[in-house]
């Protein structure tokens, strides 16, 4: 292990870069970093080659709806299903993801306050309380939701109608971001 500079973890980082995303290296990095950590713990050899090469930056290129593609899903999911309708508006308006949404609860929805609290979950365990004041249509439109559930007001996902307002987008407008798997109302963030 001592043979290993960090000469030869830069000439690695370079052969990967080449053909992978940032991200794939710095998954490397991070297995690598942790094997020559340990070695040193074992006394296997003497230093961490990895230690001085940094990590790279990875610049994602998010991609957002702009206000006339947000307004033809909007119109989309509402002639397909109000509930659909109700769950695109609030991710929009809220910039929450789909996940979340679909564990809010009605104890933190404050309709007097104008705020909904939602629970983040956190990496290492774990949750926080995080308030938003999102604009009165979400609070309009989730009080037409208020008796449809006693607990949520989204206790799942359309999957099939999200199918069909997502194929009809795709076939009149000819838009679409990286939604694929029907799931990808996390897309819509903004």
């Amino acid at each position: 292990m001592d043979d290993i500079s960090s000469l030869d973890i830069r000439r690695f980082k370079k052969k990967i870069l080449e053909t992978q995303r940032a991200t794939t290296w710095n998954r490397y990095r991070n297995i690598l970093n942790a094997v020559f950590n340990r070695g040193i713990e074992w006394e296997m050899c003497a230093r961490n080659p990895v230690a001085p090469v940094k990590r790279e930056s990875d610049t994602r290129v998010r991609e957002f709806l702009s206000e006339d593609q947000a307004d033809a899903l909007l119109r989309e999911a509402k002639k397909d299903s109000f509930f659909l309708y109700a769950l695109v508006l609030t991710a929009l308006k809220t910039g929450r993801r789909l996940s979340e949404l679909l564990h809010l609860e009605w104890r933190y929805v404050d309709f007097e306050k104008g705020r909904i609290m939602f629970m983040i979950s956190k990496k290492k365990g774990g949750s926080e309380e995080f308030y938003q004041l999102p604009p009165r249509i979400v609070f309009q439109t989730l009080s037409l939701l208020k008796n449809v559930n006693d607990e949520k007001p989204f206790p799942y996902f359309p999957r099939r109608e999200w199918r069909k307002v997502r194929d009809n987008i795709e076939k009149t407008s000819g838009f679409w971001t990286s939604v694929s798997t029907g799931l990808g109302i996390d897309a819509l963030r903004r």
